[in-house]
């Protein structure tokens, strides 16, 4: 019977998983990163948006997810999330955090769109793991926008 239930745990938490495409995985993290590249503007945008939608389900660490407890509010727990950078013109550029609270995310939502984000773009560079370390491993995303939407982005994510 216990043998049943981790059975059913395990599908079930898998379900969950793949169901939201949650990304844990380096192989999921890679697999993303190109379908992004592959797309236009509206596709990219489409990919981040739910990319950030589904990241509240994931916790975000800076070491090794094995032995890592679960943290409470979330599903899942991974090392493998791109850097997410909004941008635009003589502006210091504003990171966003690595586990944003859903209000963020709710806030941030209804601004990604294409009247509003001039360009997207995926940027893994040696430059970039010098300038932001290990948090860069896995790339940054480059997310440039006009000045009156940074300033609104900025207060949502700052």
């Amino acid at each position: 019977m216990k043998n049943f239930t981790l059975l059913i745990f395990a599908l079930f938490f898998t379900h969950l998983v793949y169901s939201q495409d949650i990304i844990v995985t380096k192989e999921q993290n890679s697999e993303w990163i190109l379908n992004f590249q592959n797309e236009n503007l509206k596709g990219r945008i489409k990919l981040f948006k739910n990319r950030i939608l589904n990241d509240q389900n994931v916790y975000k660490t800076s070491g090794n997810p094995h032995g890592v407890k679960e943290q409470e509010g979330y599903n899942a727990t991974t090392i493998y999330r791109p850097i997410y950078m909004f941008t635009s013109e003589n502006m210091k550029p504003v990171i966003m955090s690595a586990n944003p609270s859903e209000e963020t995310i709710n806030s941030l939502t209804p601004l990604l769109n294409e009247r509003k984000i001039q360009s997207i773009n995926f940027s893994n560079e040696i430059i970039d793991q010098a300038l932001y370390g290990s948090r860069a491993n896995n790339g940054i995303i480059r997310i440039n926008v006009s000045k009156k939407e940074f300033k609104e982005i900025k207060d949502i994510i700052l």
